[in-house]
């Protein structure tokens, strides 16, 4: 049986840290979002918070699919 570790919206400076860990510990993949953008505004609300509020994102440091992709390879 193969597991994922799985993470998201995290300090980029841990997410080679937490790869290598995870590839120690045995996991054979590590999942990575696909969001290139959270809009700023929107009239929906939020599905994984209780209130709907996305205030949490704000000056959220997110690092672009491909570019973590190639960091997490090497």
């Amino acid at each position: 049986m193969r597991f994922s570790y799985a993470e998201a919206l995290t300090n980029p400076a841990f997410y080679i840290p937490l790869a290598q860990a995870a590839e120690a510990a045995g996991y054979s993949s590590m999942t990575i979002a696909d969001s290139l953008a959270y809009p700023y505004q929107s009239d929906s609300k939020y599905p994984y918070t209780p209130d709907g509020n996305r205030e949490f994102l704000e000056d959220k440091e997110v690092i672009e699919t491909f570019v973590l992709t190639a960091a997490l390879a090497r």
